[in-house]
């Protein structure tokens, strides 16, 4: 089963989110995140890393660039990272440039998240 975090900070987002994943043919273990620090201590804690992970910029207490960030600190443990999304309001050509420093940021979308989103990103998370 695939593990799929969704970290926002957005209750709703994360309704529609479900939603969309409950109607994929794989089967999914979603955990809710409404900041980078929830998601971070979560890691640090199980020591399990998502499949998937859909991710806001904006947030408050850890934003999405600090756990960028704290990924790219994390010790080394030979498990791949995860496949990260970032699906932002704030997501626009100036931002998409700095990604290039985050090599497991496989695509980024301006929200609202779709069902042609969703397809996308579980195609791009299958090859």
């Amino acid at each position: 089963m695939k593990l799929v975090f969704i970290v926002d900070d957005d209750p709703t987002y994360h309704m529609v989110a479900k939603m969309l994943l409950q109607q994929e043919q794989q089967p999914f273990q979603i955990l809710s995140f409404f900041n980078g620090e929830e998601a971070l201590q979560h890691l640090q804690q199980q020591k399990q890393l998502p499949d998937i992970m859909l991710l806001d910029l904006d947030m408050p207490v850890m934003n999405g660039w600090e756990l960028l960030e704290a990924f790219l600190q994390l010790p080394q443990t030979g498990e791949q990272f995860p496949s990260i999304f970032v699906i932002s309001s704030s997501c626009h050509e100036t931002t998409k440039a700095r990604f290039s420093k985050y090599p497991f940021v496989r695509n980024t979308y301006t929200k609202p998240l779709t069902r042609q989103i969703a397809n996308e990103i579980f195609t791009q998370y299958a090859s």
